[in-house]
This record gives structure tokens, C-alpha cells and sequence, in this order.
């Protein structure tokens, strides 16, 4: 850093609302791949694609000079960013067949649409997640020992941290328990193949043992065939959709007609899904 005192100040109040920002070009093709019925993978890509348009347009409103206010809408528009780029992610993947590999970014959507609900509902657990950067920051190039760069506080929180407290943990079931994003199980579930525990390595093991003459799809895909593929895109098209209506809501942009097109053409899935069994999976009976 040749002597220069980092302007700590970009970390500490850090946000991309309240800047000057081209409008968004270009288009969008659906990723090499023919996994997954193709109407469900080109709603989870309009979906995406309008996330991104809304985050764009989030970043031309001025920076609100309230302090809570201010930390909601960086956390709404940098979380609507990444559930973007996670739900981009997942649809790339899931489409050649990679089905295993992509839980882990269906689980990060839903843990990102998560977070951008509570920061909506609970402004002051916001605030306090938006100041962890600076700490955090100071923890991350403690080691390295930059000349002008402070160490650490004692006692200043990270991300992590703060939501490990008893409030944010209540309000964490709160939103669950209304909204039903993502529960304990399905989070540490989704967690195993990225963590390579046991788990996981089992689960490969009898997949291999029972292979035909293809290794790859015995790793990667999930069975059963079709109906894990065509539920788990509607699972990430649900959250796709909760996360742009929050970060329209949030920020007023004029697309409530966008957003009732998707979910109309989600519901009717939905119903004929229903009407069909398509995603029904029968247990077979355990042995007397």
C-alpha cells in the first residue's frame, strides 16, 4: 500500500445504491443442455434475467440517510445479486445433467433469498449485518500486517457471528415459519456433497456400485430420473420469484406486472403438476 492509509471508509459504508449506472444490454440464451423440461428452465431464466434488470434499476435510488434504511436496501440489492447469480448458476449446471453439484448453489439461493427477507423485515438486524464488514475486513488482513491498517476490536462481530445471536435466530424461524425458505435439514442435507463429508462419499459409492457404462451420470445425476430434475427447478424458480418481488417491493421499480406473469405461469406448473403426478414419487412398500 506504500505507506497510504486505506480509505477504510469505502468498507465501512459500503453499498452500490446512489451511483450512476448504464442500463442494462443485451440478452440471454439458455445454457448448453437439455436437463429439465424446457418451459421450467425458460421461466427460471426470465426470472434471473429481470432479477439482474432489478438490481440495476435498484442502484440509480439515492442513498437514504437513515441508517437502517440505508443498510436494508445494500443488503436487498447485494443479496437480489447474488440470489441472481446463484439461480444462473444452478440453471447452467442442472441443464447438462450436473444435478448433484448444483444442489449446493439451489442451497446458497435459498440461504441468500433468506437473508434478504429478514433484512427486509428486521431493519435493525440489518444494520447490524451490514457493519460487520469493516471487522471482518480487519480479521481477513490481520496477518498480514498492513502498515496503517488497525487491528481489530475486541468484541465487534462477524457476519457469522451475529447470526449466531438469539435475535437474529428468532427471526430466522420467523420468516421460516411464514414463508418456508429453507429449514435446518434441507440446508445441512444440501451442504454434504459441497462439504464432501461421509455422507456424500457413501452416496457416490452406492451410486458407482450400481453404475451402467456411464461414470457420470451415475456421480452426478440424482434420482429419480426426471422427477428430481423438474422439482428442483420449480424449487428454484419459488425462491427466483420471492427474491425479485422483495427487491421490487423494496425499491417500488414499476414491475408488479412482471412479477404477477411469472408467478401465474409458476402456479399453472404448479397445477398441472398436480393434475398430472409428474413430480409424484411412490415409495415402494418395505418388504413384510
Amino acid at each position: 500500500m506504500d505507506g497510504q492509509i486505506p480509505d477504510l471508509d469505502r468498507i465501512r459504508n459500503w453499498g452500490c445504491t446512489g451511483v450512476t449506472a448504464p442500463v442494462l444490454a443485451g440478452g440471454y440464451t439458455l445454457p448448453t443442455g437439455n436437463n429439465g423440461d424446457r418451459d421450467r428452465r425458460e421461466l427460471l431464466a426470465g426470472i434471473f434475467v429481470a432479477l439482474y434488470c432489478a438490481v440495476g434499476s435498484a442502484q440509480r435510488m439515492p442513498r437514504p440517510d437513515d441508517a437502517e434504511r440505508n443498510a436494508v436496501h445494500q443488503m436487498v440489492v447485494s443479496s437480489a445479486a447474488l440470489a441472481a447469480s446463484e439461480a444462473e448458476s444452478y440453471l447452467t449446471l442442472i441443464s447438462t445433467a450436473l444435478e448433484a453439484p448444483a444442489s449446493v448453489h439451489l442451497r446458497s439461493l435459498a440461504e441468500t433469498v433468506r437473508r434478504l427477507v429478514i433484512c427486509r423485515e428486521y431493519p435493525a438486524l440489518a444494520l447490524e449485518l451490514y457493519r460487520t464488514a469493516l471487522p471482518e475486513w480487519l480479521r481477513l488482513v490481520a496477518p498480514l500486517n498492513l502498515p496503517n491498517v488497525p487491528q481489530p476490536a475486541a468484541g465487534d462481530k462477524n457476519m457469522r457471528q451475529v447470526e449466531d445471536t438469539p435475535q437474529f435466530q428468532a427471526a430466522k424461524a420467523d420468516i421460516q415459519a411464514r414463508y418456508h425458505i429453507l429449514d435446518s435439514d434441507e440446508w445441512r442435507m444440501r451442504s454434504k456433497r459441497t462439504h464432501g463429508d461421509i455422507y456424500a462419499l457413501v452416496d457416490v459409492s452406492n451410486k458407482l456400485s450400481g453404475r451402467d457404462g456411464d461414470v457420470s451420470s451415475a456421480i452426478n445425476r440424482e434420482l429419480p430420473a426426471d422427477k428430481f430434475v423438474n422439482g428442483h427447478l420449480m424449487r428454484a424458480i419459488g425462491l427466483a420469484i420471492f427474491a425479485l418481488h422483495n427487491i421490487v417491493q423494496e425499491f417500488q421499480i414499476d414491475a408488479d406486472a412482471v412479477v404477477a406473469d411469472f408467478v401465474n405461469r409458476y402456479d399453472a406448473m404448479q397445477r398441472r403438476d398436480d393434475e398430472t403426478g409428474a413430480l409424484r414419487v411412490v415409495v415402494p412398500p418395505r418388504p413384510a
